[in-house]
């Protein structure tokens, strides 16, 4: 995490109208937010937050002369070039030569933010994984009765009828497909630990197309693949 004091010290008189005007900002304000500390000085804390945020800032520093110290930890400070940082803030009340001042502490959360996104999408993606693999459950058991039946039909049916022949043909062909498909899924949706162990990526590859056939499909991309007898 990227500790930044944005601004380290503002004057905030103890009156009504409060002024909350940066007076000293150190160099990693600048930084991080693309202005240079002339530019930060004498400048309304607030002005560097986005305008839905601004009287948060105002109460914030209202409630920390009355309180000696608050925090925030969803704010964001608003660059140069039009981008946001997200911080955390975090007030206190300073005396200094009989001079009451507010010294504020900005704390650069980005590095945090992203881990904890990164970390909700891969709680979405081993949810999305358990709910695949329940329903791939699910869709085998009737897929082997189907097959079963199919076997049937074969031995009931008159398979002299070039037509009947084929169209049983595709019929178990499919769902050999959507078994092989399902079995792929719960491979990958399998919880396992960290193995190293010899593969035939030929047949990687192969299973990965098949997982990937409709998207790819639906996009319109076509692969050709041309695989050798190569294992890693």
């Amino acid at each position: 995490m990227r500790r930044r004091a944005i601004a380290r010290r503002w004057i905030t008189p103890r009156r009504r109208s409060l002024r909350s005007v940066i007076r000293l900002g150190r160099s990693c304000a600048s930084t991080v937010t693309g202005f240079s500390q002339e530019e930060l000085k004498g400048r309304p804390i607030w002005e560097l937050h986005p305008p839905e945020e601004q009287d948060q800032l105002r109460e914030l520093c209202q409630g920390t002369n009355g309180h000696g110290y608050l925090s925030r930890e969803d704010l964001r400070l608003i660059t140069r070039s039009g981008g946001v940082v997200p911080v955390s803030v975090h007030f206190g009340t300073i005396e200094h030569r009989g001079e009451k001042s507010i010294q504020g502490i900005y704390v650069d959360i980005s590095d945090r933010k992203r881990l904890e996104s990164q970390l909700i999408q891969s709680e979405k993606m081993a949810a999305i994984g358990q709910l695949a693999a329940g329903i791939a459950h699910e869709i085998r058991n009737p897929l082997g009765i189907i097959m079963n039946a199919l076997y049937d039909l074969s031995e009931i049916l008159n398979t002299d009828n070039p037509d009947v022949r084929e169209d049983l043909r595709i019929a178990k062909d499919e769902i050999v497909r959507a078994q092989e498909i399902i079995t792929n899924l719960l491979e990958f949706s399998r919880e396992s630990g960290v193995e190293m162990e010899e593969v035939n990526l030929n047949d990687l590859l192969r299973k990965t197309l098949q997982l990937m056939q409709k998207y790819l499909q639906t996009n319109n991309v076509k692969v050709i693949t041309s695989l050798g007898k190569v294992r890693a």
